[in-house]
């Protein structure tokens, strides 16, 4: 879910944060249960939805700490990728051992 957008950044929350990894759902992109990329969950040819895609996860290094913090990376979302993003590390993320 986008929390914030302008003309080159989005702001999104982070869903899980570890001390490799955190993660946000990207509002761009969809993945197909075999792993196929999508910018929308509608098949463009039949106009029927996509019953096995889900919003992608993104990962990004965490850089080992787990507080309450926004995070600016630069986005390697195949569908949108000319925006950076802002993620926001707050109460709602889920701290892994990862």
């Amino acid at each position: 879910m986008i929390l914030d957008e302008d003309d080159d950044n989005i702001k999104v929350e982070a869903l899980t944060i570890g001390k490799t990894y955190l993660t946000y759902q990207c509002p761009y992109c969809w993945r197909l249960r075999n792993g196929r990329l999508l910018d929308s969950n509608i098949d463009k040819k039949t106009k029927r939805i996509y019953t096995s895609a889900k919003r992608n996860i993104h990962y990004h290094g965490s850089s080992g700490d787990l507080s309450n913090r926004t995070e600016h990376r630069l986005s390697h979302c195949l569908v949108n990728s000319e925006k950076g993003v802002y993620i926001e590390i707050n109460d709602n993320t889920k701290r892994t051992k990862k």
